[in-house]
């Protein structure tokens, strides 16, 4: 490819021996089911293709066999998928076709196999396009967390869960302090610099299984699964506590910049046991923490007791 240095290169290529294929995500049953589905496939198109292969190709169907393991679960998937069905249609050309030169048999072999391979790379690459794109629609473009629109459909989720397993479930309402001012001293770039920055910061202080995402403008929110409201303070307080201390555009001609952020914590209960009310009541404990001097956590209040007595969706 001109234009295109030797690493470059490399980075279209290294898909083709990563584990991480990028292929869609997969449970692990799914997977061995898959798995056996097209072994026991391979074999019954094998025993067609001996029966009635007669002037007939059955190449198209073991394509079948191929291209969804390459699709779901890697290229190398696909190569071993290859290799098995090379075995199978060199077996039928053996037994059925009758007396083959060898070198004939072999050099069909090989082009099958070769065959094979492409439709394999084929189907790997365009689950890495579907995947990129899937993931490009739910991520935020500058910050690269989570969108607005996938974080309330995660929350939705979540509340239902949480409502039909009686599990606890947290989520924290960000808002960056005097964010404005930055802006306007520094400069929309570098506060752009700032939000990406942040976000750094909660993807590396937060666990796998939380759900952090920018909400609008300087907002973030954070879902947290299985954390009660004491832990969801702690988590919140220990983040904010991050970003006090950190500093942003260390070689900035104006010098580095600190910023302080004020947190809303919520937790569901069943006065909160919709979304939205579970989002009002963060929001009412950020304005609270913004009303009370900024550059702290606060959590919303218990429910009141006949509240208590509110129906959790299902």
């Amino acid at each position: 490819m001109p234009g295109v240095s030797g690493d470059e290169r490399w980075h279209h290529l290294s898909f083709l021996l990563s584990p991480e294929s990028g292929a869609p995500t997969l449970s692990v049953i799914t997977r061995g089911l898959l798995r056996i589905v097209a072994l026991l496939a391979a074999l019954g198109i094998g025993v067609a293709d001996y029966a009635l292969g007669q002037g007939i190709t059955f190449l198209p169907l073991y394509l079948l066999v191929i291209l969804p393991l390459s699709f779901f679960e890697s290229f190398l998937a696909g190569v071993a998928a290859a290799w098995v069905v090379s075995m199978i249609v060199l077996g039928v050309d053996i037994i059925g076709r009758g007396p083959v030169p060898g070198y004939l048999l072999y050099l069909r072999t090989g082009l099958h196999f070769a065959m094979f391979i492409v439709a394999a790379a084929t189907a790997s690459w365009i689950a890495r396009i579907y995947t990129g794109l899937k993931e490009l629609s739910i991520r935020d473009g500058l910050t690269g967390l989570y969108n607005h629109t996938y974080f309330k459909t995660r929350l939705g989720e979540e509340v239902i869960r949480a409502a039909r397993f009686d599990r606890p479930l947290s989520i924290i309402l960000i808002d960056l302090d005097h964010f404005k001012s930055c802006n306007d001293t520094y400069g929309h770039t570098v506060g752009d610099d700032v939000l990406r920055g942040l976000a750094g910061l909660m993807k590396t202080n937060l666990r796998a299984v939380d759900i952090p995402a920018r909400y609008g403008g300087e907002e973030f929110v954070i879902l947290l699964p299985e954390t009660g409201l004491g832990l969801a303070k702690e988590v919140a307080e220990r983040l904010r506590w991050i970003v006090e201390r950190h500093r942003f555009m260390l070689d900035h001609p104006k010098g580095p910049l600190a910023v302080t952020l004020s947190g809303g914590v919520a937790a569901f209960d069943r006065a909160r046991s919709t979304p939205d009310l579970l989002l009002d009541a963060a929001d009412r404990a950020l304005y609270k923490a913004k009303a009370d001097g900024r550059n702290r956590i606060c959590g919303a209040e218990p429910a009141p007791a006949e509240a208590a007595e509110l129906p959790l969706i299902f």
